[in-house]
């Protein structure tokens, strides 16, 4: 299989976005049927759940809505809409969203 050069490198696009090593990186994908499936791309801890589905828009958590509402100004592309700190827009119902350690760490004491 060949490397597709239109594509930066896995490690690459998440560099683009954020601290690999610091922060953590969410697939979000939008269902046909309402449903929103959020996975975990990032370096992954031990105590990080690989997936976690809603069952609707309005169920995410805030931060994730505040990140879509950023991207979504953005072309769907892969190459191009690279927002460091908030994430990328892949397609119409394909984004990675960035959660900082901070804000990982605010989550976990609260």
């Amino acid at each position: 299989m060949t490397e597709d050069k239109r594509y930066p490198a896995w490690s690459d696009m998440l560099n683009m976005v954020c601290h690999a090593h610091e922060d953590y990186v969410w697939r979000i994908k939008m269902e046909p049927e309402g449903k929103v499936v959020m996975s975990y791309i990032g370096y992954c801890p031990v105590d990080t759940p690989r997936v976690i589905v809603y069952s609707s828009f309005e169920k995410i958590p805030e931060w994730v809505k505040d990140r879509l509402a950023v991207l979504n100004m953005m072309p769907p592309n892969p190459t191009d809409s690279a927002v460091f700190g908030v994430g990328r827009r892949v397609d119409e119902t394909t984004w990675w969203v960035v959660e900082t350690a901070e804000e990982r760490m605010r989550a976990t004491n609260a």
